[in-house]
């Protein structure tokens, strides 16, 4: 497995970066592994998608501060004479979002959910660790759902806004091929993943009742516009695909999840 590495000098983060894999006709997946913590013992997996588009290639995500330069090389030997035209954030957080500024430096559009505009322009949240802050942001344009990312004739991505994650959380659809990249508003795999999770059920944890509400009805929300489609595949923020309606439906977990957490968080303020 072809793998390439980045450092973050600030915080002297460090990320891996897998080969990329292919998904779905036109997508492919490149996991970044991000060393967290003193000694890097906890590993973040996060990932980045790639879309091939006609003048080029357009990124979904684009990974942690910490990944730029790895990311550039290995996409340059992956897709030779493909040049990144566009980056779309599926949210503002740090491992989704952290390496934006240096397209932005390059003369590169980056698009992410209005709602989100001022914690990218801030760098981050409020209030979370250095090594979730990034270089500030000042969006190419906002997204508000219904916006078409062209990539082949007749193939291409609708945004669908998601919020509740974050306040401009967006997903990427295309029903006629049945693809769902969903960010963060599903939860990523326990099993091989467990600093990942407990991280993705922190933020929720931070979360505000009313928010963790609003992601479950944009799941929901989700799941019904992607009805009648079997077999739709699932590319979340963290780990590998999953697919709709199965055993474990993804979006159905999440929302239990995520009204679980707001249940205990119910449970201990009644007790306070």
């Amino acid at each position: 497995m072809q793998r390439r590495e980045g450092a973050s000098p600030a915080h002297h983060i460090s990320t891996v970066l897998a080969a990329p894999v292919q998904e779905a006709a036109g997508i492919w997946r490149i996991e970044a592994q991000t060393r967290l913590g003193p000694g890097g013992r906890a590993v973040l997996h996060a990932n980045i998608y790639v879309a091939a588009a006609q003048r080029g290639l357009v990124l979904l995500d684009c990974g942690h501060q910490s990944s730029s330069g790895g990311l550039k090389n290995l996409l340059a030997g992956s897709f030779p004479g493909k040049e990144i035209t566009r980056v779309y954030l599926s949210h503002g957080h740090a491992d989704h979002a952290g390496a934006a500024s240096e397209y932005l430096a390059e003369g590169i559009e980056v698009l992410a959910g209005a709602g989100d505009r001022d914690m990218l322009a801030a760098g981050g949240p409020n209030g979370v660790p250095a090594v979730f802050r990034y270089p500030p942001v000042d969006l190419s344009g906002e997204l508000v759902g219904g916006e078409k990312i062209e990539l082949s004739e007749g193939n291409a991505l609708e945004v669908v806004a998601a919020p509740g994650h974050t306040p401009g959380s967006v997903a990427f659809i295309n029903r006629d091929k049945r693809i769902a990249l969903c960010g963060d508003a599903v939860f990523g795999p326990v099993r091989g993943h467990w600093s990942t999770f407990s991280l993705e059920l922190a933020t929720s944890w931070r979360q505000r009742r009313g928010d963790l509400g609003q992601q479950s009805a944009s799941l929901l929300a989700l799941k019904e516009q992607l009805a009648g489609h079997d077999e739709v595949l699932v590319l979340p923020g963290h780990g590998p695909a999953m697919l709709l309606n199965s055993k474990t439906d993804p979006m159905l977990r999440s929302v239990h999840i995520l009204r679980r957490v707001s249940g205990i968080q119910k449970l201990l303020r009644r007790a306070a």
